[in-house]
């Protein structure tokens, strides 16, 4: 039975293979500052083929489906399921550190080796969409929701005058604040459920309607 719009987060596998390459590359160029682009390509596109495809549920546990291959999880392995959305304290870097540490590297040592004083335009962009993306993983989705308005009156607030520090018109500030909304938006839209398992650690689960899949899934697993 296929979870409609669900997909795994937490690579695992050879998806797990390719996101440490892909990362590794990444930050290998940047450091080195040898062939940057064609690494950072070449990482980008191992992530692209890491992404999770979809969540089907078996009559004895969950499948996770990538791009050229499949995880089962037996439901003997899942001692509990959770909808992040709804825990207070539920912050998804907790849940996905591993894969989310090399992101906040990476951010790092972009910082440190990018030439941001020749492209401060481009230093601006990947700023927000970064902002955007940690605020995702380090604040809960419930807080983010509840505070929304603050975090974006905050954001709409700073870019201008951080826009104006790095040379740039004001008024880009403004866009940039409205790029940050799309971007918090979008990736707190979904629902997260985290699946604790036995053998592979917590597995993050994404979706439209987190309760109407753990309701499925709780009904398939009590009937097996």
């Amino acid at each position: 039975m296929k979870v409609e719009g669900a997909w795994p987060i937490t690579p695992l596998g050879v998806s797990r293979i390719f996101v440490i390459l892909g990362y590794s590359l990444m930050i290998a160029g940047l450091i080195l500052q040898v062939h940057i682009g064609k690494l950072v390509w070449v990482g980008v596109t191992l992530l692209a083929l890491s992404g999770g495809r979809g969540i089907e549920v078996k009559e004895d546990g969950l499948v996770l489906k990538y791009l050229f291959w499949r995880v089962k999880i037996p439901f003997e392995e899942i001692k509990e399921v959770m909808l992040a959305n709804e825990l207070r304290e539920a912050k998804l870097f907790r849940y996905n550190w591993k894969d989310a540490g090399l992101v906040v590297l990476l951010f790092i040592i972009t910082l440190i080796k990018a030439p941001w004083r020749e492209f401060p335009l481009l230093f601006l962009w990947i700023f927000v969409i970064y902002v955007a993306y940690f605020l995702y993983l380090f604040v809960p989705i419930y807080k983010i929701w509840e505070d929304f308005g603050k975090i974006f009156l905050g954001i709409a607030v700073l870019l201008p005058i951080f826009s104006a520090l790095v040379g740039e018109n004001p008024v880009l500030g403004v866009f940039l604040g409205i790029v940050f909304l799309v971007f918090i938006v979008f990736w707190t839209r979904f629902d997260y459920i985290i699946v604790n398992t036995v053998g592979k650690d917590i597995i993050v689960i994404g979706c439209p309607d987190g309760k109407k899949a753990i309701k499925m899934f709780m009904g398939v697993k009590n009937e097996a």
